[in-house]
């Protein structure tokens, strides 16, 4: 199998533009990792001179600047094919994606223990002089699927990368995002590690943390809700396959890592109901990472990790008194303003500063000019300072408007107390029954070490049961006839593929997808089937939307509630009509909007906001009321 990357190069500042595109010429064409220059190849252009030839085309272009050229890797798994293949299909990928068109140069490495090669090319066509323009997926729709096309000519197994549900093919931004999370990862399996007993007591503590551990690979594990695997034995070598087995011989009870802080001592009196809300998700935040065996903390990285962020956010409410999400909206715009107003001072003395600059011709003139200019930038020092605080108060309202307050909510309840002693319960293990969910993991592992007895696992009631049901439940999948082709496919609007999927929310909406792309016989592109999947339900949210709330409005009309009468039910009236759904908020919102528009309620955006505010708070108060209720009733 062979795996392409592609990279580009930029100008580079303060020495030669083009010296990262001279760097990669001379490193693919290093003697020692070609055989003396014996596997190095170029198109419409002699490797010696390559350089030379691509500035000059460049330079006769007037295209010196900016991007350089590309840099792409091919590289075949390690123990198949040989130089001589990978140097063919370097030379047919180069031809057959460039064409005739660019100066490119191509050199395999046989240095490592995986055969590689580079393909680097200019940036500028020597044909017109247009630059190559890469677009976002051409990786995933041109570059791999050409890999992948040479690797079955050749016999080389083909690796469908890009064509899996949980592809690695992700943009910079999202690798980045991702690589955030090895963190937390490695903490906890070091954690799980130090009280393990076990091989299969670690497989049990990191599941019960929420990973997910890859078939028949090496300890190789994901975090819940994001794409990337991670071998926890390259991020350590105490996990290494040889050496993590007589580990569990030697406890060493590692301290656990909270990447949240006690909430306590922040100020917590005399709050309102809005700044409550921040000040319980930090509560529950921190109360998951004291029971994260039990709630499976995994699956709250990403707030667990973004916890600084939402401390000042309730800081910023606490501190500046702001009480209300109104009171948010108008600091906010008054804020705003205020920046407007000093960009337009700023302007107008940058302005004068040039006029009064042009009009001096005498030393007199000068002093006055030199005067005025200390002053008046004395003044923008000032405003400098001003609107940077401004500008750093509206985005900090922007993030608290934007912050999702309802995480793990049904999770953690409020009387629950925090543990002052940071301690983390551990959950009980007994090696006796076995979880059908673990044997591939485990059969992997024992597999290939025998030195360990294969010993079955127990997990507690509930998890099993989770477990139990995560195995059973069956992938909801199309039942209505939709086309056999594509290309009808794609004449349909997202509406009519809605109604012929027939959705309703609880469906795998990319598996669904995917499922019918296979049935049709059409190439099951990641990205592709992920765009689907997430048009499809937006468009269902929509028309929810738009069906719920026809049916709110009709309700509240037999009931005899007159649009001009629905401004003087009493919250808890209101309240009855809606069913939100508490893991999105923004449908709750669009929900509330539509009824109000259908019912000719005509009010402002914080009016709005103010409105469904109340409504969901009444309702989240009422659901609170009924878990105390049953707890009560399970002490009795």
């Amino acid at each position: 199998m062979a795996i392409s990357k592609i990279m580009h190069m930029n100008s580079e500042k303060n020495r030669n533009p083009a010296q990262h595109l001279q760097n990669a010429l001379e490193y693919i064409q290093n003697p020692d990792k070609t055989e003396k220059l014996l596997f190095v190849g170029s198109v419409n252009c002699p490797p010696k001179t390559a350089f030379e030839q691509m500035m000059n085309t460049k330079k006769m272009f007037q295209k010196t600047d900016k991007r350089q050229g590309y840099h792409i890797v091919l590289a075949l798994k390690p123990g198949e094919g040989t130089p001589e293949i990978a140097y063919d299909m370097a030379k047919r990928f180069t031809e057959e994606f460039l064409g005739d068109r660019y100066e490119a140069v191509y050199a395999v490495h046989v240095d490592k223990d995986h055969i590689h090669s580079h393909i680097v090319w200019n940036s500028v066509s020597f044909i017109d002089g247009k630059k190559y323009d890469y677009k976002k997926g051409d990786w995933k729709h041109v570059i791999q699927p050409i890999t992948n096309k040479l690797c079955r000519e050749y016999g080389l197994s083909v690796i469908e990368a890009e064509y899996v549900k949980n592809s690695q093919n992700l943009s910079r931004k999202e690798w980045q995002f991702e690589q955030t999370f090895k963190e937390m990862i490695y903490r906890d399996a070091m954690f799980c590690a130090s009280y393990a007993g076990s091989m299969e007591h670690f497989l049990f503590l990191m599941q019960r943390l929420g990973y997910e551990f890859k078939p028949k690979e090496y300890l190789t594990v994901k975090m819940p809700r994001r794409k990337l695997y991670h071998r926890l034995d390259k991020m350590d070598e105490y996990f290494a396959e040889g050496r993590f087995k007589y580990c569990f011989e030697y406890s060493s009870m590692h301290i656990p890592h909270f990447y949240s802080t006690d909430p306590t001592w922040k100020k917590r009196s005399n709050m309102s109901p809005y700044q409550k809300k921040f000040y319980g998700k930090l509560y529950r935040l921190r109360m998951i990472e004291q029971k994260r065996f039990y709630v499976a903390s995994a699956k709250y990285a990403k707030d667990l990790m973004l916890f600084h962020k939402l401390q000042e956010e309730y800081l910023f409410l606490a501190n500046n008194n702001i009480r209300t999400i109104e009171e948010l909206l108008e600091i906010r715009e008054s804020k705003q303003n205020r920046i407007d107003e000093i960009t337009k001072i700023q302007d107008t003395i940058y302005k004068q500063n040039s006029s009064k600059k042009r009009a001096c011709k005498t030393d007199g003139d000068w002093r006055v000019y030199q005067k005025w200019h200390i002053d008046e930038y004395n003044k923008l020092d000032k405003l400098k300072v001003e609107k940077k605080e401004a500008k750093g108060m509206v985005a900090m309202a922007e993030h608290c408007l934007a912050e999702k307050l309802d995480t793990a909510i049904d999770l953690i309840l409020e009387d629950e107390e925090i543990d002052s002693t940071n301690k983390v319960k551990i959950p009980e293990f007994v090696a006796e029954k076995v979880v059908e969910a673990d044997v591939m993991v485990m059969d992997s592992y024992l597999e290939s070490n025998q030195l360990f007895e294969k010993k079955p696992v127990e997990m507690d009631p509930l998890f099993c049961e989770q477990i139990q049901q995560s195995v059973e439940e069956e992938p909801v999948v199309y039942t209505e006839p939709l086309p056999d082709s594509f290309n009808d496919y794609s004449l349909l609007s997202v509406e009519e593929k809605v109604k012929l999927y027939q959705m309703t929310g609880k469906e795998d909406t990319y598996l669904m997808v995917e499922v019918y792309f296979k049935r049709i016989g059409h190439p099951i592109y990641c990205g592709e089937v992920y765009d689907e999947a997430k048009e499809l339900e937006i468009a269902y949210k929509s028309s929810l939307v738009d069906e719920q709330a026809e049916i709110i409005a009709v309700q509240m009309l037999v009931d005899g509630i007159s649009p001009e009468s629905y401004s003087l039910l009493s919250v808890a009236s209101k309240t009855k009509y809606f069913e939100f759904d508490m893991t999105d908020n923004n449908y709750n919102l669009n929900l509330y909007k539509e009824v109000m528009r259908k019912m000719n309620q005509k009010m402002s955006s914080s009016e709005l906001f103010e409105g469904y505010q109340e409504i969901y708070e009444a309702k989240m108060m009422r659901r609170a009321g009924g878990m105390q209720e049953k707890k009560w009733d399970r002490s009795r």
